[in-house]
């Protein structure tokens, strides 16, 4: 039997996805931070987390109150991992590099943008939906009209088939009527024939 392996250390981001799990799903709600409480909690100077965040924005989640940019706590992880990269001697390019392959990337947009684009999104699932199961119908229709056709096509060829068949009989008969007013003779010859 498998044992799992398990750690001791809490894990703040795995308690948080589990209580959002047991309690049904839904969406799961990021903290937001501001500037200070990202330099605070990531141990760097504020003048240097401004200029990572500068620098880096578009690895953050950003959220605005009133005036205030608040950014995603996920931002801690972003900010201690370009420290990191920044002591083995990078460049702001090579660090770009490497966090486009680790980190989602974020793009600006207006507050109510996000719920518009979850609306038209939403809309836009239910209108292909929609259209999916137009497809599927028409699919179904059309095969039933093929069958229909094959049907037709069936019969048309057994009535073809049919008449043809009545036609060969009817050449036949008169065929033979022609072979047996043949043999007759002519109307005329009755009344000049002695018998």
């Amino acid at each position: 039997m498998a044992k799992l392996k398990t750690t001791t250390a809490f894990n703040p981001v795995l308690y948080r996805v589990a209580e959002w799990w047991l309690e049904g799903g839904g969406e799961l709600e990021q903290e937001f931070l501001t500037i200070s409480e990202l330099a605070r909690r990531s141990g760097l100077a504020e003048s240097t987390t401004r200029r990572y965040i500068k620098t880096f924005k578009e690895f953050f989640n950003t959220r605005k109150e009133g005036q205030r940019v608040l950014y995603g706590a996920d931002g801690l992880d972003i900010l201690k991992r370009v420290a990191e990269l920044y002591s083995k001697g990078l460049t702001t390019y090579q660090v770009k590099e490497r966090l486009t392959g680790a980190y989602t990337a974020y793009h600006e947009v207006e507050d109510n943008s996000i719920v518009d684009t979850t609306r038209e999104t939403e809309k836009s699932r239910e209108r292909l939906t929609s259209i999916l199961e137009r497809l599927v119908d028409h699919k179904d229709e059309t095969k039933r009209i093929r069958k229909e056709l094959e049907k037709e096509r069936e019969t048309r060829e057994k009535n073809e088939a049919e008449l043809y068949r009545q036609l060969q009989e009817l050449r036949q008969e008169k065929e033979l009527r022609q072979e047996e007013e043949n043999k007759k003779p002519p109307w005329y010859k009755k009344f000049f024939m002695k018998k």
